[in-house]
């Protein structure tokens, strides 16, 4: 086993005169996590080693046993890294919420939204319908009074159909000639030899 200066340097004030075994290494452990608890910070001088004794003493829970109790060297290690990872999982929880409320709102404000514009869209789309049918059906009232022979207005013919077409015959200046443009001609028959 290899040893720091350090732990070297703790041993000679504890009166470990030789470093060999699991025991020395936890007693230097302990001296140094009590020294921390105590509020020693450089554990220099015999003194310290005399508080550090006084203290262990004062609140050894089992004070019979001679076997100090294992301590972890990395525990307050592991320890901070577990609050860092229990932390940012957290922080990613918290996002991950944030989001899904976000997407939740937004998603249901569309939804809403598309509705609205459904409901605009079929009611000017039955209004629409009924307009069409309207106009669909007065045509087709018109056109059945149309076809009623009875409703017709009767034919005169063609020489008097229109009103003022009396004296349409024989018009002088027609496309820049005179006289009458059909001549010979002086009842409504035609006889063509």
């Amino acid at each position: 086993m290899s040893y720091t200066k350090e732990q070297k340097r703790i041993a000679n004030l504890l009166g470990i005169k030789k470093l060999n075994s699991q025991n020395d290494l936890n007693r230097i452990n302990k001296a140094q996590e009590t020294a921390k608890a105590i509020g020693i910070r450089n554990l220099d001088s015999k003194n310290d080693v005399k508080k550090i004794n006084e203290y262990q003493s004062t609140n050894s829970t089992n004070s019979t046993s001679n076997t100090p109790e294992t301590v972890d060297p990395y525990k307050t290690k592991v320890d901070d890294m577990q609050t860092r990872i229990d932390e940012m999982t957290q922080s990613i929880l918290d996002r991950e919420k944030d989001f899904n409320d976000k997407f939740n709102t937004q998603k249901s404000s569309f939804e809403k939204l598309m509705s609205d514009e459904r409901l605009k869209f079929d009611s000017k789309f039955t209004k629409q319908q009924a307009e069409y049918q309207n106009q669909m059906n007065t045509m087709q009232s018109t056109l059945m009074a149309q076809m009623n022979p009875a409703s017709r207005n009767p034919v005169l013919g063609v020489r008097f159909a229109g009103s003022n077409n009396l004296n349409r015959q024989g018009l002088n200046t027609t496309f820049g000639r005179s006289g009458s443009r059909i001549q010979g001609i002086k009842n409504t028959s035609l006889n063509v030899k």
